[in-house]
């Protein structure tokens, strides 16, 4: 609060003295504006008093910094900030707008607050982003390590134990029927604090109120009580057909299990053939393939012909994080195209042969020979085969394929396959059936 002279010149204008020089100040008597040297101001006070109040709203002089610093602490309280995938900036004020004056701008982005936000806010995109990356590339290797999803080969003994320990499945234990029992003094409690809000009555209130306890405290624990058992009795009723339901269904998965074995061990060709037709209309794997098989009961041998992939339908890109925690992706080379075309082919034909090789123990051995569409020198689009594998049973039961090396396991067995250092698959003649 200040006394100060004032000057008229004119309705609404005058001239303020002060030690520190002269200003203008308009307005109506109460409330005015001031515009000096020092800033412009609003005045407000009382009129004929000579007693008035006065708020800086604007302008130079030293006492800009201080306003600034008030102006800094209301936009940290108010201030949306925004920050997009590529890690820029953008600001808006309480009601949406965008903050566009670059003053403004240039006075947040110095605040310690928002360096704190904006570090923050790199840490958790590059962390979401380095994820990105890894599931997209994880993704890329499914399609790739076809041969991860290999079996291991079971001997007969194998499916013979299995037949020997194999019992029905027991149904999972009753479950509790958990909800308390209606508690009396619960209920009168309930009672009580219903007749303090339903009863006005200035005389007599408590009375009026145990007397409404009273009258109805027996008849609402009766009904709690009536409610909880017959809920009770749904439960465990549920219970019970639950349970029953699943031990059937237990019992039918034991059946068809035990028919399963039953017929596997004896291998006869029937069953071999039609579970290898029902097997192969349940696989789901990210690339396309065809499959023609016949099954020589005679030499206990399987002969299949996969219709392979190309090479064009692996992905050709690998993502990689930058330095700046921006995701970029990048050309795969057409060596490691060409190598990552031979694991995925190698682990074709494992993923068949050891699934296969389970369906019985009496498949002995199973030649694959595979072929894929290439332009022949006309340019015509032919079948080329290239690999002919013939997979023994003996020389497979008890290895985990899913963890090795397809091309490896491949070469081992008895083959016709020429490829170069380069992983170059060239077209062979498959082994005669």
């Amino acid at each position: 609060m200040r006394f100060r002279k004032r000057i008229s010149i004119a309705k609404g204008i005058g001239i303020n003295v002060s030690k520190s020089g002269l200003s203008m100040s308009a307005g109506i008597p109460g409330l005015s504006v001031t515009a000096g040297k020092r800033g412009v101001y609003m005045n407000a006070g009382i009129p004929g008093t000579g007693i008035y109040d006065r708020q800086r709203i604007g302008g130079g002089g030293k006492s800009s910094s201080k306003t600034s610093g008030g102006q800094n602490a209301t936009v940290r309280a108010t201030v949306g900030i925004h920050v997009d995938d590529q890690g820029n900036a953008t600001f808006t004020m309480p009601d949406g707008s965008p903050i566009q004056d670059l003053e403004t701008i240039g006075r947040i982005k110095r605040m310690p607050e928002f360096k704190e936000i904006m570090a923050k806010e790199k840490a958790e995109r590059t962390a979401r982003l380095a994820n990105e990356a890894e599931e997209k590339n994880n993704a890329a290797e499914d399609i790739i390590n076809i041969g991860s999803q290999a079996s291991v080969v079971r001997s007969a003994k194998q499916f013979a134990d299995d037949l020997a320990s194999l019992r029905p499945k027991e149904p999972s234990a009753l479950e509790p029927y958990d909800v308390p029992a209606p508690d009396k003094r619960e209920i009168s409690a309930e009672l009580e604090r219903r007749g303090n809000a339903e009863i006005t009555s200035m005389f007599s209130k408590k009375k009026k109120v145990m007397m409404f306890v009273c009258d109805n405290l027996e008849k609402e624990y009766a009904a709690a009580v009536s409610s909880w058992e017959k809920g009770k009795v749904e439960f465990e009723k549920s219970q019970l057909e639950r349970q029953k339901a699943e031990g059937e269904d237990n019992a039918r998965e034991y059946e068809k299990t035990k028919e399963f074995l039953t017929n596997a061990i004896q291998g006869e060709e029937s069953f071999i053939v039609n579970y290898t037709e029902e097997w192969l209309g349940t696989i789901r794997l990210p690339l396309d393939f065809g499959v023609d098989f016949d099954y020589v009961v005679e030499k206990s041998r399987m002969l299949i012909d996969l219709d392979l992939p190309e090479i064009e339908d692996l992905p050709d890109e690998t993502v990689i994080q930058q330095a700046n925690g921006q995701l970029k992706t990048k050309k795969k080379t057409q060596a490691r195209l060409q190598e990552d075309y031979a694991k995925c082919v190698f682990g074709f034909a494992l993923f068949f042969a050891s699934n296969i090789f389970n369906i019985s123990p009496a498949i002995d051995s199973i030649l694959i020979s595979g072929y894929t569409q290439r332009r022949d020198k006309v340019g015509d689009i032919v079948n080329e085969y290239i690999y002919s594998i013939d997979f023994l049973r003996s020389e497979l039961e008890g290895v985990d394929l899913s963890a090795a090396s397809p091309m490896e396991v491949c070469m081992k067995s008895k083959n016709r396959c020429n490829v170069s250092k380069t992983f170059i698959l060239k077209a062979i003649e498959p082994f005669d059936a």
